[in-house]
């Protein structure tokens, strides 16, 4: 029997996760039961009774699995419209956008070094330093800036900038994700996800 849970948004998405976690579980258990079940020899009628239940028991988890995933597929598409109607559809996209946004340009500002050889100077540096003999080793290469500091500091700006827009909209994706969706769901894939 169904029952009907009024649950946030941000809840609903642990419900999920919970859920996906139990079938995940389940499914391992499952294949290690129909894939790697071992006996060394035949051992008597008893163990042909207890691979009997193995079997029986590896059938009802495969079972309870796809009830799992039922679960999981009419959560998610309860969240599918609660998210586009409030608008975090559009806002996730854009929040992912931005995460990647801000990944690359911190990664490319974080790799610049002062041991970098910026290309105008690069015309300057000796074949071997006599303090450092290995420093600039033309067989293991010169680390060259290609980023000139004007670039640098541009990038550092739009950095921060990406970092505040990105923080402020997931403020107001957690913010749209406290309205509330009410579903039914069966008792025992409710209990599974804590409910």
């Amino acid at each position: 029997m169904d029952q009907t849970y009024t649950l946030s948004l941000s809840r609903w998405h642990k419900v999920a996760e919970r859920l996906a976690r139990e079938y995940t579980e389940t499914v391992g258990a499952v294949r290690g039961a129909y894939t790697n079940t071992t006996v060394p020899a035949w051992l008597g009628e008893s163990q042909e009774e207890e691979l009997r239940a193995q079997s029986r028991q590896a059938e009802a988890r495969l079972a309870w699995a796809f009830r799992l995933q039922d679960g999981i597929a009419a959560v998610r598409k309860g969240l599918g419209g609660a998210n586009a109607a409030a608008g975090v559809t559009a806002d996730l996209a854009d929040h992912d956008r931005l995460a990647r946004r801000l990944k690359v340009l911190t990664d490319l500002v974080v790799v610049q070094s002062p041991e970098m050889v910026g290309i105008d100077q690069l015309k300057n540096v000796p074949e071997r330093l006599p303090s450092e003999p290995d420093r600039y080793d033309r067989r293991q290469g010169i680390r060259v800036r290609l980023m000139g500091h004007d670039t640098l500091g541009k990038l550092r700006e739009q950095a921060e900038s990406v970092r505040v827009e990105y923080y402020a909209l997931a403020d107001r994706i957690n913010e749209k994700n406290r309205s509330s969706l009410t579903l039914a769901l069966p008792a025992d894939i409710a209990r599974a996800a804590g409910l």
